[in-house]
């Protein structure tokens, strides 16, 4: 198994900029990560017109926004335009605060947390927060996507435990992205603002990518364990970045402005 470890901001490359941070974690394998655009087009999207705060179990809806499909799916919206949508079977979906939208679809037992107000995420531009568990069908068979957690909590943050079975996706800070998706078991962690992981195969084409970690503790950093299997990447520290790919790759970055890469 390949390991790197940085430790010395002098001995790598730094990154000098906020600006500069923003532009490499909007281009790198993050976004790489969305596959066909998922991201984008369901962190916008809504089950239904919404005006204020929502709740849906099965057939039975209170308010406009939320959306509930079994007797065991629940959605709920508190605050204004808010969105929630639950269906498959043992499916959450939980959304709070202005704009906020938690999909949880397309398979069972999935569980999506939205928490916050519109930001402008450093990945796709001015957002509401979102947090999407199940949504598309599981890229290793094709089936349902089971067992998920998309938990987003921040001004435009952004979590997606998607396509693929026994993901999760966690962000805790304003701006944030977390990615577990095109695979299973996958585990993508941000503590921080401004920051994105993403633990995933490809979604164009299609590419399952299993049992990937990533994990970032701090601002503007990014960590990327994509692209194959058993792959780890950890940043902690501010303006740093992470990538991990290819398969059975081990990535540390501790310290800011660095960046570490394998292969």
């Amino acid at each position: 198994m390949g390991q790197h470890r940085a430790v010395q901001a002098g001995k790598h490359r730094a990154v000098p900029t906020a600006a500069r941070n923003r532009s490499r974690l909007a281009g790198g394998l993050l976004v790489g990560a969305l596959g066909s655009g998922a991201l984008a087009a369901g962190s916008l999207s809504s089950p239904a017109v919404a005006n204020a705060s929502c709740a849906a179990v099965g057939s039975i809806d209170l308010g406009s926004g939320c959306s509930a499909t079994t007797p065991t799916d629940i959605a709920v919206g508190i605050g204004p335009h808010t969105t929630a949508e639950a269906s498959g079977g043992f499916d959450t979906a939980i959304a709070i605060g202005n704009g906020a939208n938690a999909t949880a679809t397309n398979g069972t037992h999935n569980t999506a947390i939205a928490i916050g107000n519109p930001g402008n995420n450093p990945v796709v531009g001015p957002t509401p927060t979102s947090a999407q568990a199940g949504f598309g069908p599981s890229t290793s068979d094709g089936g349902p996507s089971n067992d998920n957690t998309a938990i987003a909590v921040g001004n435009g943050t952004i979590a997606q435990a998607t396509h693929g079975s026994g993901n999760t996706a966690t962000a805790f800070g304003n701006r944030s992205t977390a990615l577990a998706n095109f695979g299973n078991n996958n585990t993508a962690q941000v503590f921080g603002e401004g920051s994105g992981a993403a633990a995933a195969g490809s979604g164009g084409p299609p590419v399952a990518g299993n049992n990937n970690t990533a994990l970032v503790v701090g601002n503007g950093s990014e960590a990327d364990a994509v692209l194959g299997n058993n792959n780890i990447a950890r940043v902690f520290g501010n303006r740093s970045k992470a990538i991990a790919s290819t398969g059975n790759n081990r990535v540390t970055v501790v310290g800011n402005g660095m960046t570490r890469q394998t292969p």
